[in-house]
């Protein structure tokens, strides 16, 4: 197995394949450096697709494809929008930080 695989064993994802990150990327605007998701949003206003034969958050999907690393941590928006799912927007944290920088705690 090799490192990626061993990750996206681990966390609580799946791997997206080209044709899923496609279609996901086909429902998103672009709002100054934000990429707006259009289509539907769980309870707490994150992103959802139906992928696999489930709901799926997209933000850990996009995330996990470009940042690779989420080894069962948070994804947390640094703009601060739920629905945003630009890359460089997205990035792992564990719970407790992903809790205080959601408070405001931290940056």
């Amino acid at each position: 197995m090799t490192k990626r695989e061993t990750i996206l064993a681990q966390s609580r994802h799946f791997p997206a394949s080209p044709a899923s990150l496609a279609r996901i990327f086909s429902t998103v605007h672009q709002e100054d450096d934000c990429w707006i998701w259009e289509g539907a949003v769980d309870e707490d206003g994150y992103p959802q697709v139906f992928l696999s034969g489930g709901r799926r958050k997209a933000h850990r999907i996009v995330a996990a494809a470009f940042c690779a690393d989420l080894n069962g941590n948070d994804v947390h928006h640094k703009c601060g929008e739920r629905r945003c799912l630009n890359p460089l927007h997205l990035t792992p944290v564990d719970s407790i930080k992903h809790r205080d920088q959601y408070l405001g705690l931290t940056d």
